[in-house]
Parts: structure tokens; sequence; C-alpha cells
């Protein structure tokens, strides 16, 4: 059975889902952001532990989405390695995200550890846009995952969705047949995609939607795009401060 959540504020936990979790030293500085950002500290007292799931990034960690008093919250565990940088960072990026408040960088509100499976945990604020129901709506909605690298990639295309299938270097056969596609003549071409259809069903929808994502456009007035600009360089240049090429903040 879980522990009974404690209120008491001085007690270095937080109750998440009926469990009693340790947070970590980056709690005093993410409940400062908690209480800027009007997050109360229960948050996360109803979130459900069977809703994680794979969330379709290469890392393979497990997420899941979290509502509360109309807030929209994701909670993903974390590598060991997430785990250290966040521990370490968690000072600094709080000190960014206070100073500015319009920051594009996604906002961390929890980091603790769940005692019965030894996890460490982060809890953000969704950037999903709030009317989500009014994008799934659309007569034929598209949905990216932009990060600005070659990760970029298509979800939901014109109402469809772009089933992830990697390319790993072991698969030959896969890459034999992407080569064959592009560089030889028409009808070797065409003979190499239906081949590649077969070995691997979906990959050439999802390297379709990878370009297609790394050449879409958004129509921006100009106060607009300057707004998007500046935001962007103040962030990139605190990732850039602290020695981080991961994209993984924003």
């Amino acid at each position: 059975m879980s522990p009974r959540c404690s209120r008491a504020r001085f007690v270095p936990h937080i109750c998440v889902g009926g469990e009693l979790c340790p947070t970590h030293a980056s709690e005093a500085d993410l409940a400062l952001l908690r209480s800027l950002s009007d997050v109360q500290d229960d948050f996360l007292d109803g979130f459900d532990w069977a809703a994680l799931a794979a969330g379709g990034g290469k890392g393979g960690t497990l997420l899941a989405f979290h509502k509360c008093r109309g807030k929209a919250f994701v909670v993903k565990e974390l590598s060991p390695s997430d785990h250290e940088a966040l521990l370490r960072l968690a000072p600094a990026y709080v000190v960014h995200a206070t100073r500015h408040r319009d920051t594009l960088l996604a906002p961390f509100f929890a980091h603790f550890h769940r005692p019965s499976t030894g996890v460490h945990y982060v809890a953000m604020g969704s950037v999903l846009p709030a009317p989500v129901a009014a994008v799934a709506a659309a007569s034929a909605p598209s949905v990216y995952d932009l990060k600005g690298t070659a990760d970029d990639k298509t979800l939901l295309y014109e109402g469809e969705k772009r089933r992830d299938v990697h390319k790993r270097f072991f698969n030959v056969g896969m890459r034999v047949c992407d080569l064959a596609s592009r560089k030889c003549c028409r009808p070797l071409a065409a003979a190499a995609d239906v081949a590649a259809d077969a070995w691997a069903p979906g990959r050439r929808q999802y390297a379709a939607g990878k370009q297609h994502a790394r050449d879409v456009r958004f129509p921006l007035t100009a106060p607009a795009c300057a707004w998007m600009c500046a935001r962007l360089e103040s962030d990139a240049a605190f990732l850039r401060r602290h020695n981080l090429m991961d994209y993984s903040l924003l």
C-alpha cells in the first residue's frame, strides 16, 4: 500500500498518485517556479501511474499527461544522465526562467524519485496548445515535433498519424532500399520503394514527414516574428552558456 501523503511543507517529499516521493536538491528552486506559475504543491496528487507509456522518443523513456485545476502537465521518466543534468542545472535554469518569464523553455515544476521502482521523474508544464480538442477537430490537422535539428518530424499530417519507423544502423536492408530509391533510375527506384514498404512498413511516410517538418513554413506577423526570435535567442544563449547541445529543454 502506498504511504499516506503528508501536507507538511518542510518535508522534502511530494505526493504523486498516492505515493510519497522524495524530491531532489532542485526542489527549493522548482517550488519557486511553481509559485510564480500558480501551480499548487499538490498538483500531482491525482496522477495515474498506470498512464505512463512510451512517448515515441529514441530514448525509450516513459511519460504520461496529467491535468489538475485546468492546467496540463507531463510527467516524464528520466535517464540517469538527464537526472544528473537537472540536479546540476536547476538553479541556473530557474534564474533564467524567472528573469525571462516569456521563455520558450519547458517549465519544470517537480523533480522526484519513486521509491517503489527507483526511477527518477520530472513533472513539466505541457507545451501543447490548451485547446487540443480544437486541433484534433480540425478538418485535416497537422502536428509537428520541431526542435530545429535533424530530429524534426511530423506527428500528424492532414489527419493521418505518422508512425515512428527509425532507420537503425543494423538494418542493412532498409538502408540499401533507401539508397537505391534515391540514387537509381526510376524503374529500380520504384522497385526499391516497394521493397522498402515490405521491409519496413511506414518508413517512407515517416522519412517524408521528417523532410516536410524541416521544410514547413508558418506565417507570422512582423511583431510576432520579432518576439519569437528574441525568445529563441535568449533561450539559446542560456543553453550555450551551460554547454547544452541537447534540445530536450525546448
